[in-house]
């Protein structure tokens, strides 16, 4: 799984924008999977309710142990998922950038 991030300057604004949710932890997803359980098992994203109550249980696991290397390499799940510095890296070069350029300038 790549995480990536992009910046768009038009005159004198910026959008940021990034393709996943670095706020979100394991418990937020599995969280938002149960949520939407049944939509997701109706439209092919899980064999069944056992299937995606197996995927949360698994995203739980994940989130007391993050270097769960079986669970990392069977969900596809990189370093920038199970390292927090990396998985936050850009909500924070975003904060330092367009927050608070001044507070992070080295005089």
């Amino acid at each position: 799984m790549g995480l990536q991030a992009a910046a768009f300057s038009h005159g004198r604004g910026t959008f940021w924008g990034v393709q996943y949710h670095p706020e979100y932890n394991y418990l937020d997803i599995s969280a938002a999977a149960e949520r939407y359980g049944a939509t997701l098992v109706s439209e092919g994203m899980f064999r069944d309710e056992p299937a995606l109550a197996a995927f949360a249980a698994e995203l739980r696991a994940l989130q007391l142990n993050p270097s769960d290397r079986v669970l990392l390499w069977k969900h596809g799940l990189g370093p920038a998922m199970h390292e927090e510095t990396l998985r936050l890296l850009e909500i924070k070069n975003w904060l330092e950038a367009q927050v608070f350029p001044r507070a992070t300038r080295h005089v």
